[in-house]
């Protein structure tokens, strides 16, 4: 009896090692929608992301391995073809001809060959038994096919009789000789040559594909069809704007349901033999493309939604029944750089994962530091402010709070540095945003109005949608004008003694912030970003400091930095580069540099006032004649539509009030006034 024990635990033991594990995941990648997947034979997948012919190589849990682009081929009919020597072949044109092309790729992606006919644009290929390939594509809303040899030596070219389309093409290879050309209003059986077998008219068409028991699926906007090799119906059912579907181990389907044409919400589906649906499980992504992995189970891609637009590459990896247990990390998008000590918001999507875990890395994973732990994923956002770290490489990860192997993370990692492009001033009742570009009370986050009063800090009302200043002279003879607007007219950094302009993204060029009194804030990120401007206060391209011993010297440890009221922002600027002054005015650079001090006083007097310092230095050989300057705004006073403006020129006031007595739903009776008061005229 003790040997049959010892036995049966051996047996469960081995049973439970050899069932295999699905890996299921869900994945945001930083690139074009994807909208073609393949697994490949070390267990990973390729994605095909068109516009442009690009391909990204991710590993079995959807982790990037590399990526190639070939940005002088469009590939407009999104798909791409396993070819019968184990590379591939893809089908679009060239730039900047505009002539289709045939490209043929190794295993690996590498150009062997690319091939151009004709001005037009391929849409879809195929490769026949013989080898030879099949072109299909649109020239001046007439559709073609072409038969090409193995080499994409040009054969012979056929016209497709019809009304003329803007919409695609496609070719399904019957793997007999013959194939399917699909169009938007036919389906047509062709042989070998281009001559019709069988049409077919179906209205909306939209994808066909050839089954494993010899049939055709195909499906319209409204339903879809089984049909035999001779073009007759075998079933039709009503499930319509079928835009993938793949074949299941067991002889079933499973398909993906969305708008033809365009990104949008998707369903995923299994189906049986006979067009009923199974099981389904819908997804706010817009799923593309959908294939049968080793495992049974099924990769899926397309693009993910990022608040209401669709954006960037969507995999999916689910088993054979549709399930997964997976998180995925949306936000801040992979390998984008993030300031040190600015505050972020962290997005992800979760299924079944109820509390998650937040973490970050800055050696290469090898120790992760928490951000928070047990948090409600269902909250699906959390705003973190980014300690003090070192610059460089830095992973975010998400994980399930009780499944540490359920997990997502940066791909590739962001790019911690030491630089802030844009800030707040809230010293008093005044909240107000500013660029290092120039930028001037408008919201970096929202795109939207960026100066609020009352409340500082948690001031919600908005008083301006944007303000800046603008300026102009002549240049021997020439008007030069720029300046900030709703474009912007300057680029972070100052002007070498060279003339050239300094390196945007050095620290130098950041918007340096101190408050009276940091040093006695709790420790944090917050006093740490103080401590690091105070160390690093840019005295020699003009941040304002004391000289405390008077020798005209800035000595850190002996002189500070001088913090003007009770909170001061520093940035320099130029208007160098001629992109951006040939794009806000239309004019060249002067060649100015721009060193911007903002201020405000918390006391009664001064409480609703927030100041800008501008020194401005003509770095160019020129001199300037005829220089003006002024002060530009777009006020939007709560409710802007029944906002008036008024001037004082005795005052130098410009203004904004409003036309009666009752701001709707912003700020009431009385309503406030906001103006720009010129203080101090420009002193040569």
């Amino acid at each position: 009896m003790k040997k049959i024990f010892y036995l049966l635990i051996l047996i469960i033991l081995f049973s439970t090692i050899s069932i295999p594990q699905t890996i299921t995941f869900d994945k945001s990648i930083n690139a074009n929608s994807a909208t073609q997947v393949f697994q490949t034979d070390d267990g990973g997948y390729l994605l095909n992301c068109p516009l442009r012919l690009k391909f990204i190589k991710v590993d079995q849990f959807g982790y990037i391995e590399w990526e190639k682009e070939y940005p002088e081929i469009f590939n407009p009919g999104k798909k791409i073809i396993k070819t019968l020597d184990g590379g591939y072949a893809a089908v679009g044109y060239k730039s900047p001809t505009q002539d289709i092309c045939l490209v043929k790729l190794d295993q690996n992606l590498d150009t062997i060959w690319i091939k151009t006919y004709v001005t037009g644009s391929g849409q879809a290929v195929i490769q026949l038994p013989d080898s030879n390939f099949i072109i299909s594509s649109l020239d001046g809303g007439k559709f073609f096919i072409r038969k090409t040899n193995a080499e994409g030596s040009l054969i012979w070219v056929k016209e497709i009789l019809g009304f003329p389309s803007i919409y695609p093409s496609y070719l399904v290879n019957l793997n007999d000789g013959n194939f399917l050309f699909g169009k938007r209003s036919a389906i047509i059986k062709m042989n070998s040559e281009a001559d019709t077998i069988w049409a077919k008219t179906i209205n909306y068409l939209s994808y066909s594909m050839f089954t494993n028991d010899e049939c055709i699926l195909t499906s319209s906007e409204s339903s879809i069809l089984k049909l035999d090799l001779d073009g007759n119906i075998i079933w039709q059912k009503s499930i319509g704007n079928i835009k993938s579907i793949t074949q299941t181990t067991n002889g079933n389907y499973a398909l993906i349901q969305g708008s033809f044409g365009t990104p949008s919400s998707c369903n995923i589906s299994l189906m049986d033999t006979s067009g009923n649906i199974l099981s389904q499980i819908p997804f706010e992504n817009s799923g593309e493309y959908i294939s049968l992995t080793s495992d049974g189970g099924f990769i899926v891609c397309g693009s993910i939604k990022q608040l209401y637009n669709f954006l960037y590459t969507w995999l999916l990896k689910i088993d054979f029944d549709l399930n997964y247990e997976a998180l995925n990390l949306k936000e801040p998008l992979d390998g984008v750089s993030l300031n040190i000590f600015s505050e972020y918001p962290i997005r992800w999507s979760r299924y079944n994962v109820n509390y998650i875990n937040l973490d970050y890395s800055t050696d290469n994973q090898n120790t992760w530091n928490k951000i928070v732990n047990y948090y409600p994923a269902e909250a699906d956002t959390f705003y973190w402010t980014l300690p003090e770290m070192p610059s460089g490489n830095l992973f975010i990860r998400i994980s399930d709070s009780f499944n540490s192997d359920v997990f997502d993370r940066s791909d590739p990692p962001q790019t911690a540095i030491y630089y802030q492009s844009t800030d707040y001033i809230a010293a008093n009742e005044i909240f107000m945003w500013i660029g290092n570009n120039g930028m001037g009370s408008h919201d970096p986050r929202t795109d939207g109005s960026g100066f609020f009063w009352p409340g500082g800090e948690n001031a919600t009302i908005p008083a301006i949608f944007a303000d800046g200043l603008v300026w102009g002279g002549k240049v021997n003879g020439e008007i030069r004008v720029n300046g900030s607007t709703y474009r912007y007219g300057l680029t972070p950094g100052y002007i070498l003694s060279s003339g050239l302009p300094s390196d945007p993204f050095e620290i130098k060029s950041k918007i340096f912030k101190l408050k009276r009194n940091w040093q006695y804030l709790p420790p944090g990120a917050e006093r740490d970003r103080y401590e690091f401007d105070f160390l690093n206060w840019p005295v020699d391209v003009g941040a304002p400091w004391e000289d405390k011993n008077g020798d005209g010297v800035y000595t850190l440890g002996i002189d500070e930095p001088k913090i003007l009221g009770d909170e001061t922002l520093f940035f320099v600027a130029n208007d160098l580069d001629t992109s951006t002054s040939l794009f806000t005015y239309g004019s060249n650079p002067i060649g100015l540099e721009f060193q911007v001090t903002t201020f405000g006083y918390n006391n009664e007097l001064l409480k609703d006032v927030v100041f800008k310092k501008y020194r401005v230095v003509n770095k160019s050989p020129n001199n300037i004649v005829d220089m003006y300057l002024s002060y530009w705004t777009d006020d939007d006073l709560g409710f802007a539509s029944d906002d008036y403006v008024g001037c004082d020129t005795i005052l130098n006031l410009g203004y904004t009030y409003n036309g009666d007595n009752n701001d709707q739903g912003h700020y009431g009776t009385p309503p406030p006034a906001v103006g720009h008061l010129i203080v101090q005229p420009p002193i040569v």
